[in-house]
């Protein structure tokens, strides 16, 4: 057996890189050399002080420099970690060559990467949808419908072996999303929503119909508000009279906890105002800017998100709801932007008058609950508040780079006491949020670099070398926890649904 070897063409997973695209805006861009080798530790790359870059369309090397050491004083990675200076690339394609070591992964700067990142992450969205089937020519994953008709008892229509009781009711289930493997449905999936609308509201040129290649495509509207339609539908649909929206929804897929049948009826999570609450405040913000494309249907869902909000208030306190007044705070907000209507905003002055209690799972979200209110431009607005709220959501964007930017060998935007423990490692987009909604109050340079060396950590450099999205990237997950319909192969195998 032969292994050539050139430190010319050579790729080594120990030169990390952003493998998809780094910001062509951001004035901080990095790669970064370190290996931990198990129990023989830290790989000593002392020896190597000098690398280039090459430019993959002319075969050149168009940048050189010195390696330099990068301090990691929470020992989070277990490697001596050097980083390299990528801050003079153009818009590109490239690759770093280390003289005597090897090659890295091929990344961009800029151009059509950049948008195809934009594109396959809400595209995500489309092939978690519950009850919709997945169908050439949006897809190559195709399924039917799922979960489109529970009974009374929880039990899913498609499930071969029940048998249900004489006259048994059932509801037919369309909108919302499968969670991870486990397909349940619950109102906080409605952040990711939100989050995509606020972006929609910061440059709405910049989304258009066709951007996703979904059923809705060519139907005038842009996709990412068709998409944020779908998400809200079900709530909408199983909104009761007096205005309750349920917390979520469990299936059969749940199969160990049996959720489907232990919450009934028809596999129904209990509404709670902070349900309502949340889907109020994204139904809000929804229904305000879909007007201009069908003014019918958001008034549909802007007079849902109103009885939701109505609901949630008349309920009584529940002193475990720790979260409680952030979320009324969000959703009267996106209600008085969306309507002018005083009330919600005397919900908000009492709120500010009494204090915002913010709890730690919520934590991250903050800017989110205030942004509505923060945003908004009615005469009547309370612009002693405005001014306190983007004051709080700059002083949190500073925390963040202060601990974050320079506390962390690879500058990663997730909790570094857990490391990358359950469900933390796809933390590092919540804590890149507040940083680009300062950069939007601000436009400081400093917020945007925040937010695209945390995007960098998630597609590639990080001590694992690899990126976090799945078909994104020389080194992509290649046995991530969703359902086994997105996989090539049966069994779990094979590529996946990029």
């Amino acid at each position: 057996l032969t292994l050539a070897y050139r430190d010319t063409d050579t790729a080594t997973p120990a030169i990390k890189v952003n493998q998809v695209a780094y910001s062509p805006i951001a004035k901080k861009r990095y790669a970064y050399l370190g290996w931990w080798a198990g129990d023989l530790g830290a790989v000593d790359y002392g020896a190597l002080d000098r690398f280039e870059v090459v430019d993959e369309a002319t075969g050149k090397s168009v940048l050189n420099g010195t390696l330099a050491d990068r301090p990691d004083p929470a020992g989070n990675t277990g490697e001596r970690v050097r980083e390299m200076d990528l801050a003079a690339l153009q818009t590109g394609r490239y690759h770093v060559r280390i003289p005597g070591l090897g090659r890295s992964a091929s990344f961009a700067v800029g151009g059509e990467p950049v948008r195809d990142l934009y594109v396959h992450t809400p595209r995500a969205f489309y092939h978690q949808r519950c009850g919709f089937p997945l169908q050439k020519p949006f897809t190559t994953f195709e399924k039917p419908a799922c979960h489109l008709w529970v009974y009374e008892s929880g039990k899913m229509a498609e499930e071969a072996s029940y048998r249900p009781e004489t006259g048994e009711a059932k509801r037919e289930y369309r909108g919302g999303y499968h969670d991870a493997a486990d397909f349940d449905c619950f109102t906080y999936h409605l952040r990711a929503t939100a989050e995509n609308l606020d972006a929609f509201d910061m440059r709405p040129a910049a989304f258009k119909d066709g951007d996703l290649n979904i059923p809705e495509s060519g139907n005038g509207i842009p996709d990412l508000l068709d998409e944020a339609e779908w998400a809200l539908r079900f709530w909408r649909e199983q909104q009761t009279a007096d205005g309750a929206v349920p917390k979520g929804r469990c299936n059969d897929q749940d199969s160990r906890r049996q959720n489907h049948v232990k919450w009934g009826p028809f596999g129904i999570f209990e509404p709670d105002p902070e349900s309502n609450l949340e889907y109020a405040a994204t139904a809000a913000s929804f229904a305000r800017l879909y007007a201009k494309h069908d003014d019918a249907l958001a008034k549909r869902y802007l007079d849902s998100a109103a009885l939701a909000y109505d609901w949630a208030v008349k309920q009584p306190a529940d002193p475990k709801a720790e979260s409680h007044s952030s979320f009324l705070l969000w959703a009267a907000g996106a209600l008085y932007r969306a309507t002018g209507d005083a009330r919600y905003q005397d919900a908000i002055l009492r709120l500010d008058a009494e204090g915002i209690r913010v709890h730690w799972k919520t934590a991250h979200h903050s800017p989110l609950f205030r942004w509505p209110y923060l945003r908004c431009t009615l005469p009547g607005v309370k612009a002693g508040i405005q001014q306190k709220f983007r004051d709080e959501i700059i002083r949190a964007a500073d925390e963040q780079l202060d601990k974050r930017l320079d506390g962390d060998a690879y500058r990663w935007g997730g909790d570094s006491a857990r490391g990358m423990g359950w469900g933390n490692a796809n933390g590092g987009g919540h804590h890149a949020d507040v940083l680009l909604r300062a950069w939007w109050l601000t436009g400081e340079q400093k917020y945007l670099d925040g937010a695209s060396l945390n995007a960098d950590f998630q597609l590639g450099c990080n001590p694992l070398s690899k990126t976090f999205i799945t078909g994104m990237g020389a080194r992509p997950p290649l046995h991530p926890q969703i359902s086994a319909f997105l996989y090539e192969k049966p069994g779990k195998r094979g590529g996946t649904v990029q």
